[in-house]
């Protein structure tokens, strides 16, 4: 898998397509918990979701992150961020990764795909 390529292999990498069932988080036992979402409104949403089930929670942002968001980012579409106070939990977010990309997808309106972050 190319993920291992980026995260360690002392991580189990598990992929859920859709969101995260509530149901699905509390049937997980594990001591640290490594997200890797789509840096978007629902991403970031889903992570803080996941976090405050597990507290030890980390969110995964590559070292470079912010190159990546310059050659890869994508449009949000309108609803996406015209709505952006539908995910206002990750808007108001003091997490100060969350912040910050909360305000660069509310000041470009673009975003970035988490498989980015796994391209070999």
């Amino acid at each position: 898998m190319v993920a291992e390529k980026t995260i360690s292999r002392e991580y189990t990498f598990i992929h859920i397509y859709g969101r995260i069932g509530i149901e699905n988080l509390k049937s997980i036992e594990t001591n640290e918990i490594l997200f890797c979402p789509d840096y978007d409104f629902v991403g970031l949403n889903e992570y803080l979701k996941m976090k405050s089930i597990y507290p030890n929670t980390k969110l995964f942002f590559p070292d470079n992150y912010d190159k990546l968001f310059k050659e890869f980012s994508k449009p949000l579409k309108k609803e996406k961020w015209n709505g952006a106070t539908a995910h206002n939990t990750s808007v108001a977010s003091q997490e100060e990764i969350v912040s910050k990309v909360c305000k660069q997808l509310l000041e470009t309106k673009y975003f970035l795909e988490q498989q980015i972050i796994f391209e070999d």
